[in-house]
């Protein structure tokens, strides 16, 4: 596999939060979500340990019953089964995320 230039790989759609596929196997993903401002994926529960990145922007994550602000350059993580979501918040925001399968 060559290397991934994650700038290369932003994309945006108006719509709704575009999500991107950039690695996938038995072990686990990496999936870029582009966000235009106040878009978002909603809470959620998966099975897997899923890691948060916030590559470009700020926005609103809930863990748990938790909402915390990140910024660029922060991350956070969700255990499995336990709920999750985010938004941006007045600016785009891109997320590498990392679901580590169970």
């Amino acid at each position: 596999m060559l290397p991934i230039k994650l700038d290369d790989e932003i994309e945006f759609n108006p719509e709704r939060a575009r999500t991107k596929m950039l690695f996938d196997s038995p072990a686990f993903r990496a999936v870029l979500f582009c966000l235009e401002e106040n878009q978002g994926v909603p809470r959620h529960v998966s099975p897997a340990e899923v890691v948060m990145f916030v590559y470009k922007g700020s926005g609103t994550f809930i863990i748990g019953e938790s909402e915390l602000s990140l910024r660029e350059g922060e991350m956070i993580t969700s255990r499995p089964n336990e709920p999750h979501g985010f938004r941006s918040e007045g600016e785009r925001m891109v997320i590498l995320a990392l679901i580590i399968n169970p």
